[in-house]
């Protein structure tokens, strides 16, 4: 009773046993590894043909995720490292933006803190696109540093994901490809099989999209001749979980 009230207290309420068992069940039936983490959190590894993924919940590792949990997703791709492409819902692309343009006006040089995580530099960094244009569905926004690129890429099934629970109206969440890697990021405080396979099928449908493109075009494409607002240092790993 006193350590669950102290877990509590501490904000590391755990999930209860049954529900626990009820996700490694789950897992086994869809034969992905479970490992569980600090607190109330875990790691799951699955597979989509012969690349591997992973799943991390736990504590919120960026700011802008409020609540309880933070859903992590990413995998190797090995795309051109060059590459980098972000699809995010509009609200918090707009608080993003805020926040990053806020900080580069309070220094006295102008430029963007180079700690700041990467997805919030791309935002003035790379080029938007024009979504309305491009015929997506509402609510959402994309940088890119090959526009066309990112625009094969969520031609077809990862369009019809994005109008689609649970990224349809699900905040903060972001999509993003930089690195040679894939990564989803979403806020997420239950994680009961149903949301959890939902957000699966999205993260595994944007990685079916990415190699085709990948197969398709042979590289990353075109770099954009625009110039970005700021000097961005090269993310080697912009993901600080181990």
């Amino acid at each position: 009773m006193l350590r669950a009230l102290r877990d509590w207290l501490g904000g590391r309420r755990r999930v209860p046993d049954a529900g626990r068992q009820a996700l490694q069940a789950w897992c086994a039936q869809r034969q992905l590894g479970f490992e569980p983490g600090e607190g109330d959190g875990f790691m799951l590894r699955g597979r989509l043909g012969p690349t591997s993924w992973r799943l991390d919940w736990g504590r919120p590792q960026r700011l802008y995720v409020r609540g309880r949990g933070e859903l992590l997703m990413r995998c190797d791709l090995r795309l051109a490292p060059e590459l980098h492409l972000m699809v995010v819902d509009r609200m918090l692309q707009r608080s993003l933006e805020r926040a990053v343009l806020d900080q580069i006006a309070g220094t006295d040089d102008g430029q963007v803190d180079p700690h700041m995580p990467p997805e919030m530099r791309w935002l003035v960094t790379f080029p938007r696109l024009d979504t309305q244009q491009a015929g997506w569905p509402d609510g959402f926004e994309a940088v890119a540093s090959h526009p066309e690129w990112l625009l094969e890429w969520t031609n077809g099934p990862l369009e019809q994901a994005l109008g689609a629970p649970p990224a349809q109206g699900h905040s903060p969440w972001l999509l993003t490809i930089g690195g040679g890697r894939l990564e989803l990021r979403a806020g997420l405080d239950q994680t009961d099989p149903s949301q959890l396979a939902a957000w699966i099928a999205f993260f595994e449908c944007a990685m079916r999209e990415a190699r085709r493109v990948q197969t398709e075009t042979g590289d990353a494409g075109e770099p954009t001749t625009l110039p970005g607002m700021w000097a961005v240092p090269r993310d080697d790993d912009p993901d600080p979980r181990p």
